[in-house]
């Protein structure tokens, strides 16, 4: 790396530690994740003219909302002794919200103007496994870059 990119890279670096240390990664899990269960229980939601014409587009949606969860998730979740990459914590996060996902489908055939589809299951698990997956690869880069 050269050292303008390097010095740019250490900044981000120092800022992203700072902004989502674990206490503060948790509280944004928490608070994405009550965000997702409130935009499922809302009972007929509006669609919205353009986008509601994209082929799947709600599950372009599904994958994005449960993808950053994840993401979240992984940085709040700490295994004992291990930083950085974990295909524990990957296989963990994503399992979670995979059935975390499903419950939120099951819990769809209750609201009013609401379905359950399986396939929006499928997506949020698809989501959160790249979430998780990005969410250590982001983790593993922090971890292995020099502070100075």
């Amino acid at each position: 790396m050269t050292g303008a990119r390097r010095s740019l890279w250490s900044r981000a670096r120092a800022l992203a530690v700072a902004s989502l240390g674990v206490p503060a990664a948790r509280r944004w899990a928490l608070a994405w994740g009550a965000f997702l269960l409130v935009l499922t229980s809302w009972p007929s939601p509006p669609s919205v003219p353009v986008l509601s014409d994209i082929p799947s587009f709600d599950k372009y949606v599904h994958g994005i909302l449960y993808g950053v969860e994840a993401f979240l998730l992984y940085q709040a979740v700490r295994w004992p002794g291990r930083r950085g990459f974990s295909g524990a914590r990957i296989l963990a996060v994503a399992g979670f919200l995979a059935v975390f996902g499903t419950v939120d489908e099951t819990h769809q055939a209750f609201i009013p103007g609401r379905s359950m589809d399986p396939m929006d299951a499928a997506t949020d698990a698809a989501g959160a496994l790249v979430g998780s997956v990005v969410g250590a690869w982001v983790s593993e880069k922090l971890r292995a870059e020099p502070t100075s």
